[in-house]
């Protein structure tokens, strides 16, 4: 595996702190975690791989993580492109929660992590 412990037990930090957050009924900062995970992810996997990356932009590296890998390169570029036009709150496209309803924005972010680290292993 291309990630470090470090970085892979900060991912999961940041998941739990956010399943924590949507547990307490704070859906904005639970959402705020959970894009922290994401980006952390990418950021760890092109550092991981080599490769530079615009801290501001992150959408083209993970264009270039992706690749030709169209069973996780849907999910993970959907699921970016939803993410990052709000701020970081996940409300857009088949990312849309209700205020009482989280459970699949947190699967599908957990989803997100998972499959950009199978692409670091």
């Amino acid at each position: 595996m291309l990630l470090s412990q470090k970085q892979l037990q900060t991912t999961q930090d940041l998941l739990a702190a956010a399943d924590r957050e949507f547990e307490n009924g704070e859906a904005v900062l639970g959402s705020e975690h959970l894009w922290a995970a994401i980006t952390h992810t990418v950021k760890a996997t092109a550092a991981a791989k080599g490769l530079a990356y615009d801290a501001d932009d992150l959408f083209p590296t993970l264009e270039q993580l992706v690749g030709d890998d169209e069973q996780c390169g849907e999910i993970l570029l959907t699921s970016f492109l939803a993410a990052r036009g709000h701020s970081g709150l996940f409300s857009a496209g088949y990312l849309r929660f209700d205020a009482g309803d989280t459970h699949r924005v947190r699967r599908l972010a957990h989803e997100f992590v998972g499959a950009l680290q199978e692409l670091a292993a």
